[in-house]
This record gives C-alpha cells, structure tokens and sequence, in this order.
C-alpha cells in the first residue's frame, strides 16, 4: 500500500515509530517490524490505526494500554467475529505480562488496567481463571505464594468426600501458610493416605513452578463436587452453579484483586 513517507536519514525507526507526525500507513508497517522494540513503539503512538491497536491489545500486549487513544477507543468497544480474546481477558493476559516480565505501562495506563481487571474481577464466574490471575501475581513472590495456596485449600474444602487424613493435611497447609514452616513438612507426611486433590495441594504448596495446571485442578474440583453434591441435575449446571461459589469464595477472601 502507498503511503506519504520519506525517509529521513537522521532519524531512527524507533523515533520513526514514537512520532505523532509519521503517517498513518507507515505506522502499520512500523507495527509489524521485524524488531520488537520498534512494534511496540508503534502499538503506543496515538496515530496508530485503531485495528493495529485493537489487534495488539488482544494480544494481550501491555503497550497498548499506554497509548494516549486508548481511553478513547475503549469507550465504544464491542466484541468483533475474530478476536481471540475478550477485553477483560486481554487485560488479564497484560496484567500477567507486566508481573511476570516487568514491562514498564503508562500511568494512565496503569488506571485503565486497574479498572478493567476490577470489573473483571467482582463479575466474574470463574475460579479456574480467577486463581490463575491470582497464582500469575503471585509467581516468585513467597509470601504472596502462600496467600493463594491458602485459597486454594479453602476451595479444596468445598469437597464432601475429603476424609479424616484429607482434613489435618488441609489444616496444617493452613497453618503454613500463617507462617509455621514445620507444617509443611507434617502435611508432607500424610501424603500417602490423602486424595488426590490434596495431594495436588501439597505439592503446590512445596512446588510454586507445579502451578501450570492451577485452571485444570480447579475445574477438576469443580466436577467431582457436583457429581457428589448434584446426582439427578444436570452435571454442566452443576459445574457452572459450584464454580460460581468457588469465585464468590476468592472474592470473600481477596475482596479486591492484585493491581499494578
């Protein structure tokens, strides 16, 4: 596609990229460069095309939040056939791209995540997701750590077929993670009678990487409730109905979720 640009010898493709003046069409280009450091420049400069923005915020690129149209451009968004996330997904996914690789956001961008994942957060259905935020946040830090395990026991209690082995091990993860380190090991020691959801607890405990596969536990959970709890109702309502209490638990516990 023609586009008006010349180019200047003297400026850089990532000046190029962060200036206001550089024409529409050429930003396009400059926003699938090969070089990452000029894409990103070009995803935060408000003469980027919308469509260019709209894909890297679903991409869940952090930069985006820190163009100066993005405020403007969120206020008439509508879901389009074709995008691979929803806005609050997308929100999430740069939120745990900021914590987990620290890239810098505006401040104002900074405000616009904040209140996304807010509203995500107070409305949402979904504990799989919901802990996986959480354990995103709290990845390498300790004690944050033991603030997610801790919610994650009182989910696994929700189960009503946990047995006598499977109550003190849950009682001495909570007791860890209040801080009394011998606890671990105690519960440790109980492994080998335990169920499997509490054994997976232990382990998330002792094992911060082993967290890959917090969505798929809690789903897990999720089913082995409601076939217990729910013989004669439809299972994927059951499921659905069990999940929504396993959210407004977190919520109860974490009222408002981790923000920049």
């Amino acid at each position: 596609m023609a586009t008006r640009y010349t180019k200047n010898p003297r400026r850089t493709l990532i000046q190029e990229a962060a200036d206001p003046a550089t024409d529409t069409e050429r930003l396009r280009y400059l926003a699938n460069h090969k070089r990452e450091e000029v894409r990103l420049a070009a995803i935060q400069n408000p003469g980027v095309p919308e469509d260019v923005w709209r894909k890297a915020l679903l991409e869940g690129l952090p930069e985006a939040w820190s163009n100066p149209m993005a405020p403007i451009y969120l206020l008439g968004w509508s879901p389009q056939p074709g995008d691979r996330r929803t806005l609050k997904e997308a929100a999430c996914h740069a939120m745990c791209t900021v914590w987990k690789l620290g890239k810098q956001v505006s401040p104002d961008g900074k405000s616009l995540l904040n209140s996304k994942i807010l509203e995500w957060w107070v409305t949402s259905v979904s504990a799989p997701n919901m802990m996986d935020f959480l354990w995103n946040w709290s990845y390498g830090k300790y004690c944050e750590h033991r603030d997610v395990v801790r919610l994650f026991v009182l989910c696994v209690r929700t189960v009503p077929i946990l047995n006598a082995k499977d109550r003190q091990a849950l009682d001495l993860l909570e007791a860890w993670c209040t801080g009394q380190e011998e606890k671990l090991n105690e519960a440790k020691t109980l492994s080998y009678s335990c169920s499997h959801l509490v054994l997976v607890t232990i382990d998330l405990a002792s094992n911060p990487s082993s967290w890959s596969n917090v969505q798929y536990i809690i789903s897990e959970l999720n089913e082995i409730v409601a076939f217990h709890k729910k013989k004669g109702v439809d299972l994927e309502e059951a499921v659905a109905e069990h999940d929504r209490l396993l959210a407004d638990l977190i919520r109860r516990e974490m009222p408002l979720p981790p923000q920049l």
